[in-house]
């Protein structure tokens, strides 16, 4: 009875954290009072006492507060007591980690993390390993962001390589070498990748596709762009 009491109250307290209705200020409470309850009857090291860390990391990263720094450390540290430093879901917090500190200013960190989060998965999987395609997307995103092209194409260039399956990541890599080259005035290289975005997307979802509309206006725009640059000279 009491252990089905405890459960009843920590969901609750967990819901209540992830209704969009409330504040944020309210979410943050009901997640740290699940936290609480957790910690006193799971212990810290409970796989349950971290998911519920995970949302109240979720929760502060939301409004731009740097504890959510802290509390997916905690997360990470954890899990590698529990599942281990090589384990898909350790990786997988600390890739999370890492996209938070890029985007809360922590930019050459998160960067870095990032990196050493593709070679563990190129240890569990092997080098080429395609499950890393999307990670090799989100770094190259990152070196975009911060002015670095040779990196981010090379991010760019070894996400399409490794996305074999994957056609999501076909076509964001292609997006994104198409808005990489348009950046560094290679307009007419930009048109022809955009190009084959549009091309896989309309073979993939079809011309009325949301994603193919937006592709389509991707083209639109590099044409535009290779056009007045021309103009220019």
């Amino acid at each position: 009875m009491v252990r089905r009491t405890f459960r009843l109250r920590t969901f609750s307290y967990l819901s209540l954290s992830h209704r969009r209705t409330h504040t944020h200020t309210h979410r943050f409470t009901n997640a740290h009072r699940a936290l609480t309850l957790l910690y006193n009857v799971c212990g810290a090291s409970h796989v349950q006492t971290v998911r519920c860390m995970e949302i109240l990391a979720d929760i502060t990263f939301r409004v731009g507060n740097k504890n959510a720094l802290l509390h997916q450390r905690h997360v990470v540290e954890i899990l590698e007591r529990l599942r281990g430093v090589n384990h898909f879901e350790t990786i997988q917090a600390r890739v999370k980690l890492a996209l938070m500190m890029f985007t809360l200013e922590e930019k050459k960190q998160g960067i870095e993390l990032l990196l050493q989060c593709v070679r563990a998965m190129d240890i569990i999987g092997g080098v080429g390993n395609p499950e890393t395609s999307m990670l090799y997307l989100k770094l190259g995103k990152m070196y975009r962001s911060v002015f670095q092209p040779t990196m981010a194409h090379r991010c760019f260039s070894e996400a399409l390589r490794r996305a074999v399956y994957d056609r999501d990541v076909q076509i964001q890599a292609h997006r994104e070498l198409a808005l990489l080259n348009s950046d560094t005035g290679h307009h007419s290289q930009a048109l022809k990748i955009q190009k084959r975005a549009y091309e896989l997307c309309n073979f993939y979802y079809g011309p009325k596709h949301a994603m193919t509309e937006q592709s389509k206006a991707f083209y639109k725009a590099m044409t535009k762009r290779l056009v007045d640059s021309r103009a220019l000279k």
